[in-house]
């Protein structure tokens, strides 16, 4: 009798899990909706319809298949263009998509033709370089070198880029190029506008003309580190420096009317002075009028 129980009760349990199964989503499943929610919020246009919807599903469910679970983030960022610049190019365009950040991912689903090449000559971070300061990638590369894309997508102001390129395609020398870079992490944007760009644009920029440019920087850059050092000291300066001014203004006045007093010798002493002067007239009068 027990083990029929047992065996009932094992039935019951089989036939239970096969009811649940079809009603429970599988992983795979999960990444597609999850990932069309995230495309669809971003602004997914082209899932505005249920057969637009139901073919990026197949497509979703097969690149998810291929590539794994990792897909669907990388699609969420760069689209479904994406996928259609995998079937294009091959399928080292998702490993690449997952070296980049968000906005590199969307510019390479949107612009695959011209950076997929790009990114696998320079590497993926070249990506990031062109989200940075669109057009002046490559040139930024060829100019500087395929190890310095990083440096420069890391490390250079947006706003500093087009100088900085510019200036690197004057370099007279691997060496000027060198010393250019290493003095722009030292004084940044205030370096590049102190470079004399009318000798750079007729003779190049030399390693003279970089060491000039950083001479100038260099006592800016090093107060500039002070004030950020000691915040405390240049809010007592900065109190400083407002306060003399006002206290000078205030006596301007008292200054004006001390100078008009002494231009017309009105001072206390100079009263004196006229008084002292007037007893000994009196005196030498007197002795006079005596011995006559």
């Amino acid at each position: 009798m027990k083990q029929i129980q047992n065996g009932l009760l094992v039935v019951v349990c089989g036939v239970s899990a096969l009811v649940a199964a079809p009603g429970r989503a599988s992983p795979t499943a999960v990444v597609v909706r999850e990932t069309l929610e995230a495309v669809v919020k971003k602004g997914g246009g082209r899932l505005a319809t249920s057969t637009a919807r139901e073919a990026a599903e197949r497509t979703l469910t097969a690149a998810v298949r291929r590539y794994g679970p990792r897909v669907g983030p990388l699609v969420a960022d760069g689209g479904l263009e994406l996928l259609e610049a995998a079937a294009r190019h091959g399928d080292d365009v998702i490993a690449i998509a997952g070296k980049v950040g968000p906005a590199a991912r969307r510019t390479l689903a949107l612009e695959s033709d011209r950076l997929v090449p790009l990114a696998r000559r320079y590497g993926p971070e070249i990506l990031n370089l062109e989200v940075k300061a669109p057009g002046l990638a490559r040139r930024a590369a060829d100019t500087f070198g395929a190890d310095m894309v990083s440096p420069l997508a890391r490390k250079a102001a947006a706003s500093d880029l087009p100088r900085l390129v510019a200036a690197g395609e004057r370099a007279t020398s691997p060496a000027a190029r060198d010393l250019l870079w290493t003095r722009y992490l030292e004084g940044g944007s205030q370096f590049l506008k102190r470079i004399d760009w009318r000798v750079v644009l007729a003779t190049g920029l030399s390693v003279a003309a970089i060491d000039a440019a950083h001479r100038v920087t260099a006592p800016l850059a090093a107060a500039g580190d002070a004030i950020r050092d000691n915040p405390e000291a240049a809010q007592q300066l900065g109190g400083w420096m407002i306060w003399l001014p006002s206290m000078l203004w205030s006596a301007t006045p008292l200054l004006i009317a001390a100078c008009l007093l002494w231009r017309f010798s009105l001072m206390p002493w100079h009263r004196r002075g006229r008084r002292q002067r007037n007893r000994g007239g009196s005196t030498e009068r007197s002795s006079t009028e005596a011995a006559w």
